[in-house]
């Protein structure tokens, strides 16, 4: 009040995820109108991520809990209209819901990102054509090299929990590989056991389970086209969501 600074505000709603927001309905609108009450904040919609849609696996399965979950931003939107907001923006969607919300009357934002780089948990919650979702192909890896071929029934690789998030129930992928399997093998290491097994010193490309916290481990991407590093971006934001 005192910068006489002007806010336009979205209203969040928890449409199902239990981890923040109000109510949608009636809730909302009592909301926005104690929002209201203020000359500098000016509600200009609904926020209303469904994270929880984002990962049913089947479509058709998905497509009914996030048309469940976004109809009550819709409709908190039409209320807020008709206390007299200014309810413009319905804000929503996920890479795993993209083509579901972007046909509901009155969704006008969709909320995407992972579909930049794609990951093996997504890959695995299935499409419109199939049980693999191919709207979108993985762009991301993580570099390994073969450490040790000791034993005989698997190599390990330096590529442990430091380097990929595994907090997911699905393992990372090798890319070209789909003979290969991995297990964590502790913080620095990994294990690839199939046939053939890589040989000591060679490479291997592995597609991630989780691409958010993944890139949260590193403070650079390499950017290839082909097998030409073109550039390198910082991760500049890598550990800031405590600052």
């Amino acid at each position: 009040e005192h910068a006489k600074i002007a806010f336009d505000v979205l209203v969040d709603l928890d449409v199902g995820d239990r981890r923040t927001g109000i109510l949608p309905g009636e809730p909302a609108v009592e909301l926005a109108k104690a929002i209201g009450k203020h000359a500098r904040l000016h509600v200009r919609g609904v926020q209303a991520y469904a994270g929880f849609a984002s990962h049913v696996v089947g479509f058709e399965e998905r497509q009914k809990t996030s048309r469940e979950a976004m109809s009550k931003a819709v409709e908190t939107a039409e209320r807020l209209a008709k206390a007299g907001f200014d309810a413009a923006i319905v804000s929503g969607g996920s890479t795993g819901t993209y083509n579901i919300d972007s046909g509901l009357r009155g969704v006008t934002e969709l909320q995407v990102g992972s579909y930049v780089f794609m990951d093996v948990d997504y890959r695995r919650i299935g499409g419109k054509s199939g049980a693999v979702y191919t709207d979108f192909q993985p762009s991301l890896s993580v570099l390994a090299t073969v450490v040790s071929t000791t034993h005989a029934d698997r190599v390990t690789i330096d590529a442990g929990t430091k380097a990929i998030d595994t907090t997911t129930s699905h393992r990372p992928e090798v890319k070209g590989r789909g003979d290969l399997v991995y297990s964590r093998g502790g913080d620095e290491f990994g294990f690839l056991a199939g046939s053939p097994l890589p040989r000591i010193g060679e490479r291997v490309e592995l597609f991630v389970p989780h691409c958010d916290p993944s890139v949260n481990l590193y403070d650079r991407i390499y950017a290839l086209r082909g097998e030409k590093v073109e550039s390198v971006w910082p991760i500049a934001a890598r550990r800031e969501s405590q600052s």
